[in-house]
């Protein structure tokens, strides 16, 4: 079988024994049966914001949340100059080290290859391939690659557009959108259709996306209490998640709920 005949044999395959994930997740998973690589992880941006809508292990969330959290690495950088981005350790060690250090502290991986996705359609993002090894593109064909992330977004685009979920108001998380809870099921039938019927409410009502919506949350509070522009907001709170290696979502959590005074931010907490 050549590689489109084999992602699309591992989407069945993984449609039918994950009948409760969302397809992003399927997705994320096939793409790792496909590719000689630890873990996948596929999002989309938006207005000053990455979305996350799958990843095929645990792990690979907690990676793409560092990487949210600090506002840099591989993935924002594919995405901003629409080209594949291969980062072994030494590359993240040298260009984006704080996240190099927090890969090592809090996860197996060490390198990533980057491949943007879509680049100035609608919706748009980049698929994170993560490794365990330090150099990633062992073993990895780049244009293997390339097909499969092209295939895992005409996916993801196509239920997009047959839905009527509007893709930019729906990416902006800062407004209040609400989103309802879709269809999850998926069957061996409707994949082999290569079109996967969940609909794309659903990804946004995962657990990782409403936990990105709490930071959005919590840069609303700096916006009104400390009277901070959305840039500095993200800053301030990116700096206090660092010092308290927290991921991004974690630290907006605390604000949030009011277990760190917004206040305590800036250092001018009265209590």
């Amino acid at each position: 079988m050549n590689i489109v005949e084999d992602f699309r044999a591992a989407w069945i395959f993984e449609a039918a024994h994950h009948d409760l994930d969302l397809l992003p997740t399927v997705l994320a998973r096939a793409i790792t049966q496909v590719l000689p690589v630890d873990a996948a992880g596929i999002s989309f941006f938006g207005k000053e914001q990455r979305v996350p809508l799958g990843a095929s292990a645990a792990e690979a969330v907690a990676a793409e949340r560092w990487q949210f959290t600090l506002g840099e690495g591989p993935c924002f950088t594919a995405y901003d100059t629409d080209q594949l981005v291969i980062a072994d350790e030494a590359t993240l060690r040298r260009r984006w080290p704080a996240l190099h250090d927090l890969l090592r502290e809090h996860s197996p991986f060490r390198s990533i290859v980057v491949l943007p996705l879509g680049h100035g359609a609608r919706l748009s993002g980049a698929l994170d391939l993560y490794s365990t090894r330090p150099h990633p593109d062992a073993g990895l064909d780049l244009q293997s690659a390339q097909t499969v992330a092209a295939l895992a977004h005409h996916a993801l685009t196509y239920l997009w557009s047959a839905s009527d979920l509007d893709p930019g108001s729906a990416l902006d998380l800062g407004s209040a959108v609400e989103v309802e809870p879709g269809q999850v099921a998926s069957s061996t039938a409707r994949a082999s259709r290569f079109v996967d019927p969940v609909h794309p409410r659903a990804w946004l009502n995962s657990a990782t996306v409403r936990a990105r919506q709490e930071v959005w949350i919590a840069v609303g509070i700096c916006n009104v209490v400390l009277h901070l522009d959305t840039s500095d907001a993200f800053a301030l709170l990116r700096a206090h998640a660092y010092t308290q290696d927290k991921t991004l979502e974690e630290a907006a959590a605390d604000v949030v709920s009011g277990r760190t005074p917004v206040q305590s931010l800036t250092g001018t907490d009265d209590s």
